[in-house]
Order: structure tokens, then sequence, then C-alpha cells
């Protein structure tokens, strides 16, 4: 068997990009640069996967500094992820942590502190400071921090509010919407169900209805 073959994607690219329906925008076009990006990155690995079957390698020495470097400085193309910056923490912080990086207690401090200042009144975390709490944005709060894994990481979950927020956006049937007044689907009833459980604070109560809610759902 063509080894290459078992690059799947390649054409679901081609055949799906971004229409802008004679409509471009700043965001459209960048949305257009990044697909070509992404293509011609397959195309190149489509290539090399013809002459050897071992790739891709991956570049661990790369993503470090490429990770460590965004940690605290991204370029300005980031504006349009404001509302998801406790998810930018985890998705840098996740890989540092797989790859064995450590990170000076001084950068570490600062991380808590700033996604302190999106844990929100009434208990959960949101997009960033100021903004309503999410389940997905807790669900990235809470892993980063735990990544972290300081004392002053841990503490800084304030888990009885935590609790009451869970409590806020849980259904009766069990499922959870993913922000006061929100979308219900899969998404709330896991990022519910993970930050519980990994906080400790997981009951029959909270959980009631919900395993048979995602059957049905």
């Amino acid at each position: 068997m063509d080894k290459s073959l078992k690059l799947r994607s390649i054409e679901v690219i081609r055949n799906s990009k971004f229409n802008v329906e004679n409509v471009p925008t700043a965001s459209s076009d960048e949305q257009i640069q990044v697909e070509e990006l992404v293509l011609k990155k397959y195309e190149e690995l489509h290539v090399k996967l013809k002459f050897n079957i071992r790739l891709p390698e991956l570049l661990k020495e790369q993503h470090k500094k490429y990770l460590y470097e965004t940690l605290f400085y991204l370029p300005s193309i980031y504006e349009c992820l404001d509302a998801s910056r406790p998810w930018l923490c985890y998705w840098i912080l996740h890989p540092l942590s797989l790859f064995g990086v450590r990170i000076d207690e001084r950068r570490k401090s600062a991380i808590v502190k700033f996604l302190n200042k999106c844990q929100c009144p009434d208990g959960g975390f949101g997009g960033g400071p100021g903004q309503y709490a999410h389940l997905a944005s807790t669900y990235a709060a809470v892993l980063a921090l735990v990544i972290l894994g300081t004392e002053e990481a841990l503490n800084a979950i304030d888990r009885q509010k935590l609790e009451d927020f869970l409590w806020s956006v849980r259904e009766p049937d069990g499922s959870f919407a993913m922000h006061v007044g929100g979308e219900i689907d899969i998404r709330g009833a896991y990022c519910a169900m993970t930050v519980a459980s990994i906080t400790g604070i997981l009951t029959p109560e909270l959980c009631k209805g919900t395993a048979e809610w995602i059957v049905r759902y």
C-alpha cells in the first residue's frame, strides 16, 4: 500500500476553501491566507511522505522555543481570540508540560495572577478579565492552573463559587449550558464534569441525569 495515501485531508482542504461571497473583509483575507499556508504545508508533507514514510518528525526544540516565546507575547493576529485568553494559556502550557519545559516561578505567578483576573465574582472563569463566566473558559483556566501546579495556582480556584457557577448553568435534565442562558450541547457536560472532578466538587447530585442526557443527545 502507498503509505502517502494515509494523508486524508488534503482534498477536503482544497474543496472547502473559504468563500468570501464577493464581500471581502480583513478577517476573510486572513482566513484565506491561513488556509493557503495550511494547504501548502499539507502538500509539502504529501510529497515528503512518498519518499520517507516515517515522516513527519516532531521538531521538539523549535516547538519549545516557539511556545515559550509566545507565553507572554503574541502577534496582533491573535486579537480575534480576546475572548479565549484562558485557552491561549492552556494551549501553550499543555505542550510545554508534555515537552518537560520548566517555567520559572516568576512567570508561573504572573500567569496565575492573570487567570485570577478572569475569574468571575459569582464563580467560573470568563474569556478574559471582566467577561462573563463560560464553561469552556472555565475548563481552560482550571486546567492551566493545574498544569502550573503551584500552591498559588491551586489556591486561586474559588471552589465554592465554582460549584455555584456549575449549578447556575445546570439544567434539570442533567445537561449544562455553556453560560447562563447560553447554548446547551455536549461541550457543556464535558467541561462541567471535568472541572468538577479535577477540583473535587463533583457530587452525585451535580451529575444526576448527565450520563443519560449524553446518551439521548
